[in-house]
């Protein structure tokens, strides 16, 4: 399996579950299809073993079994539905992967459900379907995911291109700054997220067309990492250590997106620090913004908004309330910390707009910098 796939899909619960109800529409005790409660379905983690699971009634009527395909690699794993209408199924697949769940019955199968580490949704179009919108957004998530990912080390300039993750469904503006030798790697993720994300939708679905209105910068290699060549003409520092990690899922079901704790320090270090304590560092950097760039100095930009200010100062807990909250996450900048809760829905509640970007930019921060610790 592809390790980029297994990067943080956080975003992809917004862009698939928000959009659409999540309740069943029609029964199927009449001899219709079956039909899945996303409401009641989830991933679960365990210490070493990976679920997707069913509570009792998710499945109706409470028959038959489900068909698990993991996106990623396209294979497929089925368990038996229980009298209840519950399932617990094993997949052999990274906590980050995206699944599509339907139940089958003498037959038939029931529209599908997708499925990522905190909540599952079903497809807005006809049959439940992905929509172009949601086929679009899956595909980019997962193709920047994956050059997030990819490999940047280097030895001259020469050893660096640029990348812009397109697909056949799919469009985007970001660029990413990567080994010349990760791209075949990348061009092998775009090929399995084309099969599995824009197959069948050839007829209906046109690659998008974006006006990215920004200035062609050419890679360059700094201390061994492909960079934007001139990110780093500036002295911007983050002098006091800033932190964060996901602490808690709020009303959502399953594991925080991801529970490894982030750290910029010592001017443009960022750290990746997992459960097991194992860490591992390299520079970011520190001046720009090309395409969404998280640099030092847009970090430092977004940390004296007043929104900001203000939550360092009172401590405590920002954001969504309680029963409207997503993710939760713990931002620690020197001494001073508070957490802020992402609300469940786009458009079911207020949270300040500087807290809001904030954690945005501090989550593409994550997915562009993170490194793979060695276990100790």
């Amino acid at each position: 399996m592809s390790k980029p796939l297994h990067r943080a899909l956080f975003g992809l619960l917004f862009a698939l579950g928000c959009s659409e109800s999540f309740r069943p529409t029609t029964s199927t005790e009449t001899g219709n299809p079956p039909v899945i409660d996303s409401t009641k379905v989830t991933l679960v983690v365990t210490s070493d073993e990976l679920y997707v699971r069913g509570e009792p009634g998710a499945v109706t009527p409470p028959d038959g079994e489900v068909e698990i395909t993991t996106i990623s690699t396209g294979a497929v794993t089925t368990g038996p539905v229980q009298s209840n209408g519950s399932f617990d199924v094993a997949v052999d697949a990274g906590i980050e992967d995206t699944f599509e769940v339907r139940a089958a019955l003498d037959g038939a199968l029931s529209a599908p459900v997708f499925v990522i580490r905190g909540g599952a949704a079903i497809g807005g179009g006809e049959g439940g379907a992905l929509t172009c919108d949601q086929r679009n957004e899956v595909a980019t998530e997962l193709l920047d995911q994956a050059a997030g990912a990819a490999d940047r080390a280097c030895a001259v300039d020469a050893d660096c291109v640029t990348y812009t993750p397109i697909s056949e469904c799919s469009n985007s503006c970001w660029v990413h700054y990567l080994s010349v030798t990760a791209l075949a790697s990348i061009e092998a993720t775009r090929a399995l997220v084309e099969q599995a994300v824009c197959v069948n939708s050839e007829s209906m679905c046109a690659t998008p067309i974006y006006d990215c209105s920004t200035r062609e910068i050419s890679p360059s290699c700094d201390n061994g990492l492909c960079v934007a060549a001139d990110l780093n003409n500036c002295d911007t520092c983050q002098v006091e250590t800033l932190t964060w990690q996901a602490t808690g899922s709020g009303i959502l079901l399953g594991a925080p997106p991801d529970p490894s704790i982030y750290a910029i320090s010592d001017c443009n270090t960022f750290t990746t620090t997992t459960l097991d304590g194992s860490s591992c560092s390299h520079p970011i950097s520190r001046c720009g913004s090309v395409n969404q760039d998280a640099s030092v100095s847009l970090i430092r930009d977004a940390l004296e908004h007043p929104d900001v200010v203000a939550a360092f100062e009172a401590g405590g807990t920002h954001g969504a309330p309680n029963d409207q909250a997503a993710f939760s996450h713990t931002i620690t900048l020197g001494d001073r910390s508070f957490i802020y809760q992402m609300c469940a829905q786009r458009d079911g509640c207020s949270v300040p707009a500087g807290l809001s970007a904030l954690r945005a930019l501090l989550g593409r921060a994550s997915n562009e910098n993170r490194c793979t610790p060695e276990a100790n």
